[in-house]
């Protein structure tokens, strides 16, 4: 029982065991914390899903994926939102098993910067079916 008692929580390193010995202390916060992130990722969700011919998947995480409309090229998504602005999301197009579409896991940030985000995206892919 000694010996136990000074051994890690997990094998994690001392910050995560930092963390997790101190977190009952703030119990209130972190569910706060956890329902702002939920409620903030929701609303990426619904946002993205609005925008014509984009196919959003309920979240389960701090991220949305998407399927772009037919004839959008992810990695030109990608580099439009970064270098027009600053938004960087990661394209999944190769990680899918099937190959016919063209996917982006977009994180969440905050409602204001989700919200904006999604507003570049739609202006992307706007500009990019008129080309």
């Amino acid at each position: 029982s000694a010996v136990r008692a000074e051994i890690p929580i997990w094998n994690i390193n001392g910050l995560g065991e930092h963390f997790l010995r101190h977190l009952p202390r703030f119990g209130r916060e972190f569910r706060e914390s956890c329902r702002r992130v939920r409620e903030d990722c929701d609303a990426l969700y619904e946002w993205l899903g609005k925008i014509p011919g984009v196919k959003a998947y309920r979240p389960e995480a701090n991220f949305v994926f998407i399927k772009l409309p037919e004839g959008c090229d992810a990695d030109d998504a990608v580099r439009r939102l970064f270098t027009r602005h600053a938004f960087i999301v990661k394209n999944c197009s190769k990680k899918i098993a099937s190959a016919d579409g063209q996917y982006l896991r977009i994180a969440s940030v905050n409602k204001e910067q989700n919200e904006s985000l999604a507003e570049a995206l739609a202006g992307i892919l706007t500009g990019a079916a008129s080309r």
